[in-house]
């Protein structure tokens, strides 16, 4: 990657809206692109190294697993062959009562990027700090309570209904990132973390916008 390469676009609950827009267009024909170019972060699924051999887009992406995202195919294609528009059929597919997938950047979007001799990346006042969430729920949906912590407390909580749900919460903040389902009886039934905690600046290497992927 050099200078004409280093850009940032927003992207934040861009896939959940596809997967309503899909369902309620119902095309003829759907093709999802897994992989592109790994450097620029929106791949699905494993990133083969002897493609990007030689380059420096390894330091973009090493770490930065989006397998996560996968989590919610099965029933968005279930629920695309069967013609069914409305998106509360898409409940998780492994027998879970709920399931789903978040995201979030660990670099902040104030950071100064001084040490990346490219410097931060065009279009990155676009960006936006924000803990991006799509949870599928089964049928007992309003029994469940979904806590998301960000720098170690509470960034909001909400109330799932059966189905597709999403949420784009502004105000991420330094430290871990997870998040916590409860039910009616206050029994945890999922949970997931980030792996990399959210930081203001970078004091060495690349400014790297690309997305924490955790799937649960």
């Amino acid at each position: 990657m050099d200078h004409n390469q280093n850009w940032y676009r927003r992207g934040e609950l861009n896939y959940a809206t596809r997967i309503r827009q899909v369902l309620s267009l119902a095309p003829d024909f759907l093709e999802i692109v897994t992989w592109n170019d790994a450097g620029e972060s929106h791949y699905f699924g494993k990133i083969w190294p002897d493609s990007i051999a030689g380059t420096n887009i390894q330091t973009y992406t090493d770490g930065y697993d989006h397998s996560g995202w996968q989590k919610l195919l099965p029933p968005f294609i279930k629920a695309y062959k069967a013609g069914i528009k409305d998106v509360s059929s898409l409940i998780p597919s492994d027998g879970k009562a709920v399931s789903g997938v978040f995201w979030y950047r660990p670099l902040l979007k104030s950071a100064s990027c001084i040490n990346d001799f490219m410097g931060k990346p065009r279009g990155w006042m676009n960006a936006e700090d924000n803990f991006n969430l799509v949870v599928l729920a089964d049928a007992r949906a309003s029994e469940y309570t979904i806590n998301i912590y960000s720098g170690y407390d509470m960034l909001a909580w909400y109330r799932p209904v059966q189905g597709l749900n999403s949420w784009s919460i502004p105000g991420l903040r330094i430290g871990s990132q997870s998040i916590e389902i409860v039910d009616i009886n206050g029994r945890v039934i999922a949970s997931g973390k980030g792996t990399m905690t959210v930081i203001g600046d970078m004091s060495h290497g690349v400014c790297n916008y690309n997305y924490q992927v955790v799937g649960f």
